[in-house]
């Protein structure tokens, strides 16, 4: 089997993809998020993907015979796209804009072979509705630091979680790598999981996807 790269600094990432049983390398992706704008897509879908894209043919080159794959996260809220926050105080507004209402995930990824040039570019979406949200509630989740660094500003695999009032679709995909799509696109590369994604993923979320 070809050496697999996760083109990611995301840790959330590097630990969902080691639910799959896969030995891969991780490199960091050369490629600023700034020099693409939402404006310039049709939708927060396909805007992921074209990151998710760069992500990954931004360390070809750096491997002539493997199989690359990035991913890309976003929260769309009324067709606003939202990343990571800049700060505290963008991550409290960020959460009070998503309180007792719902929002969409998007997750672009890519995988791509860099001998044959072979690439697969999908993304998936997921609906999440959260609770009315107190100020309370808020200032103490943003306190704990847990919202820097994650689109949307908060993190659905742990302090968030009671935040939630309703899911649909996929939770890997809320958290950051849609794990299931993601073995689903490495299978056209012919690299099987040595496990049952969906057994592993219900071990450590405790939910069905």
């Amino acid at each position: 089997m070809k050496k697999l790269i996760l083109a990611s600094t995301s840790f959330r990432r590097q630990e969902l993809l080691k639910w799959t049983g896969l030995v891969f390398e991780i490199i960091a992706p050369n490629f600023e998020e700034a020099q693409l704008s939402r404006s310039s897509f049709p939708s927060t879908a396909t805007f992921v993907e074209a990151l998710s894209f760069g992500k990954a043919f931004s360390v070809v080159d750096h491997f002539p015979d493997a199989v690359i794959i990035s991913g890309d996260t976003l929260v769309d809220c009324d067709g606003e796209a939202i990343g990571k926050p800049k700060d505290l105080d963008d991550a409290r507004n960020i959460l009070r804009k998503l309180s007792d209402r719902t929002h969409l995930i998007f997750s672009g990824v890519t995988v791509t072979d860099s001998s044959s040039g072979k690439t697969l570019t999908q993304s998936i979406e997921s609906a999440v509705t959260f609770k009315k949200l107190s100020e309370v509630q808020i200032e103490k989740y943003i306190q704990t630091g847990e919202s820097l660094g994650k689109a949307g500003a908060y993190g659905l695999q742990s302090g968030a979680r009671p935040f939630l009032d309703h899911l649909e679709g996929s939770w890997t995909n809320v958290i950051g790598f849609p794990l299931v799509k993601v073995v689903e696109m490495l299978s056209e590369f012919e690299i099987q999981v040595p496990v049952n994604i969906h057994a592993v993923i219900e071990k450590y979320l405790g939910v069905k996807e």
